[in-house]
């Protein structure tokens, strides 16, 4: 008598390259006997993994044509992990609308793109990872699985607040699939309510990181914080040159008095640079010029002005479908 074969599950995992030790890592490697093949867009030359049911694929451009070529089968999940593509309808279409895509923050409320230097700016500590079905419109399809997570105010930078959010993704995506592949668990499935929707519009620092010296001592040190690692950092200028600013703490001592005390540098301690704001004082750890040299050459009573033609062009969306930076169709160019 035949003994019967039992039907290989097969997952595909649609994920950038910069995550996908730690994906295979803290996600495939954790399963048994479960077929995985992952698709990425660049070669990992650390990547490293023995395991016969993982497989990579690398992927320039996705399209319909490639993944008939490169997928054998239609799977029983395919799943987006910081996927670099968008996908398109044909792709949607042929695999019965059974893609899943997880998203690092709640929806509908938080759509768009990364919300790091968001979370900075409104310290936000209550976030939601929400797994949805992909659809045409992005970041619009039903929620099929979510999970609430802190994020601590201990984390300062957008470089830190990434690394937390994809750990979480990470332990989420995990929960998801073990849910739904393993333990086979039918999910119920509920519309986004569009009446609470918003967009996230992704920021670029040479056009949106510039500083308003007028504001408050939080409000600067938020905005400073939003720019700094990874990013190149905020922008304003010192002694009629453009710099960068990182790496900040503050104090509500030596508060200006008058507007025109806002951004002066009273003195140098301990290799910060101490500037008066309104309520308080910044403590400036790194300064960079243009270059990205280390910009040393300030005293006390010198200033941090911005120009009002950078921060009403601060202020605007920029497109990133070019190589240039543009302000909706309007081209801007980055001098001061």
């Amino acid at each position: 008598m035949r003994k019967s074969v039992k039907k290989e599950t097969n997952i595909i995992i649609f994920a950038n390259d910069y995550w996908l030790n730690d994906i295979i890592k803290d996600c495939v490697l954790k399963y048994v006997n479960f077929k995985t093949i992952i698709i990425t867009n660049k070669k990992n030359i650390d990547f490293k993994y023995n395991r016969k049911f993982i497989e990579i694929k690398y992927c320039k451009k996705l399209t319909l044509n490639w993944c008939k070529q490169n997928i054998p089968i239609k799977p029983e999940i395919l799943f987006s992990i910081g996927s670099p593509w968008i996908f398109d309808e044909k792709i949607i279409n042929f695999y019965d609308n059974n893609i899943f895509n997880i998203h690092q923050s709640p929806l509908p409320k938080y759509r768009g793109g990364s919300i790091t230097s968001l979370i900075i700016l409104k310290e936000i500590r209550a976030l939601q990872i929400t797994v949805h079905k992909i659809t045409r419109k992005i970041d619009d399809g039903d929620i099929f699985f979510y999970e609430n997570i802190f994020i601590p105010s201990l984390l300062k930078t957008p470089f830190e607040i990434n690394n937390y959010i994809q750990k979480k993704i990470r332990e989420v995506s995990f929960s998801f699939l073990n849910s739904k592949i393993r333990k086979k668990e039918k999910f119920i499935s509920h519309k986004q309510n569009n009446f609470f929707s918003s967009y996230v519009p992704r920021l670029k620092s040479d056009v949106n990181g510039w500083i308003d010296w007028s504001q408050n001592v939080y409000e600067i040190e938020r905005f400073i914080r939003s720019f700094d690692n990874p990013y190149k950092g905020a922008l304003t200028t010192l002694n009629s040159k453009k710099v960068r600013i990182k790496n900040i703490d503050f104090s509500l001592e030596d508060s200006a008095t008058h507007p025109i005390e806002y951004g002066l540098i009273l003195r140098n301690f301990m290799n910060y640079c101490v500037v008066s704001v309104k309520g308080g004082s910044l403590y400036i750890k790194e300064i960079f010029d243009d270059k990205n040299n280390k910009f040393e050459n300030y005293s006390s009573g010198d200033k941090f002005v911005t120009p009002i033609k950078n921060l009403d062009n601060a202020k605007k969306r920029v497109s990133f479908n070019n190589k240039d930076n543009f302000i909706y169709s309007k081209k801007y160019k980055l001098k001061y």
